[in-house]
């Protein structure tokens, strides 16, 4: 840039010596100009004056970049000094900000009118809204707790997970120089996870506390919502028939043991369970045992063949275990007084059920609907789904029929 206004300079002052020099004759010689002389002039006069016009153009864009330049060496020297989770942790506080003005006034700052649908580069931002929400999700989905996987996707299209069972087949031996063609090919196929709307119903708040700016009302809706939504997909993933509704665990999950009883189960019928399911899922770093908390109660109390009994609660912040496994609680799965025939401990790898969630969370706010009791209402939307894609991999303990 410096490089074009030396050279815009250098012109400027050619063309008003010219003209100084022609204004210069005129006075040696003691005469007007010429009108040839006057056009000259008034032209060399012209491309003088384009010329400035020019120069200070081009140092306004030169100081500008300079300005940018300082400004964005001071934003780096910034971010520099800040580490990552720092960075993070600013940028969820401002999408917090907006989020609660949107709450409490049904805008956005700046001025900006977008729609509250948590998709992408959303005004809320997805990670912040929706983070919170499965926050309060997992306080009430043992699902989620027993480590089913997770799967967030950006759109509520079918998804299929893939899925090959091969566990019937084996190898073979043959003998030298023996042609053997004999096939044996694995069952493959595919678990279609798709988008069930799960809906919060109204949240009603009072005019009052949306006026407390001091109150925390980002939490309050969405950890009512999160706890509605997250009640409803827990019992739905534990028990629900797949058709037009997430696929139960115990829906999928086959009977690894009858109890002998139909409202109490005894210890050997536990190892029964634990052992009808292959080492390989057993062993897996994801094997639980899941049942009412009622039913831990039971199961507390009983001891094996030496009057151990089988509950060992962990030492030194080590997790709690029966029989040496890892379990969670699930107010979903049905209890000991259920009935006969009832699935009350499901037990396998539990990270073979897929959970999908769709991370979208949309949030309404309606004005005049409750207007005459002094209130706004509030509607969060969220969809999800789940199902096992291995029914290898869990197994369930049945009380006996009737």
């Amino acid at each position: 840039m410096w490089q074009q206004i030396k050279r815009l300079r250098e012109e400027q002052g050619k063309f008003l010596a010219d003209a100084k020099a022609i204004m210069a004759k005129a006075n040696d010689e003691a005469r007007s100009l010429t009108a040839e002389e006057n056009t000259t002039f008034d032209n060399l006069c012209a491309e003088a004056e384009k010329r400035k016009g020019e120069i200070e153009r081009a140092e306004r864009a030169m100081a500008l970049e300079a300005e940018l330049a300082e400004k964005r060496e001071q934003r780096i020297g910034r971010e520099a000094t800040n580490t990552p989770e720092q960075e993070a942790d600013q940028k969820a506080q401002e999408v917090r900000q907006q989020f609660d003005q949107y709450l409490r006034t049904g805008t956005i700052a700046n001025g900006e009118q977008r729609a509250l649908t948590v998709t992408g580069a959303g005004v809320v931002g997805d990670r912040t809204v929706y983070s919170s929400l499965v926050t309060a999700l997992k306080t009430f989905a043992g699902v989620r707790e027993a480590g089913a996987t997770i799967l967030p996707t950006s759109d509520g299209n079918d998804l299929d997970v893939p899925r090959a069972d091969d566990t019937n087949n084996t190898g073979q031996i043959v003998g030298e120089a023996v042609e053997d063609n004999s096939e044996s090919d694995p069952d493959i196929g595919t678990v279609t996870l798709k988008a069930h709307k799960f809906d919060s119903k109204w949240i009603k708040v009072s005019i009052e506390m949306l006026q407390d700016a001091a109150y925390p009302l980002e939490q309050y809706v969405l950890g009512i919502a999160g706890e509605r939504i997250g009640r409803s997909f827990n019992s739905y993933a534990t028990t629900g028939t797949g058709i037009g509704q997430p696929k139960g665990i115990l829906t999928a999950a086959g009977v690894g043991k009858t109890a002998a009883a139909n409202n109490a189960v005894a210890y050997e019928e536990i190892l029964d369970l634990v052992h009808s399911i292959d080492a390989g899922y057993r062993n897996a770093p994801g094997f639980r045992m899941m049942f009412h908390d009622t039913t831990l109660a039971a199961i507390r109390k009983l001891k094996d063949g030496d009057g151990r009994y089988i509950f060992a609660a962990g030492a030194a912040g080590a997790p709690s275990t029966i029989l040496d496994h890892r379990y969670v609680v699930n107010n979903s799965m049905p209890q000991l007084s259920s009935g006969a025939g009832s699935k009350v401990i499901a037990a396998g790898d539990f990270a073979r059920y897929f959970v999908r969630d769709v991370t979208g969370v949309i949030v309404r706010r309606a004005e005049e609907l409750f207007i005459g009791q002094g209130l706004v209402g509030f509607r969060v939307f969220s969809r999800h789904d789940g199902n096992v894609v291995d029914a290898n991999s869990i197994k369930t303990l049945a009380l006996a029929a009737a």
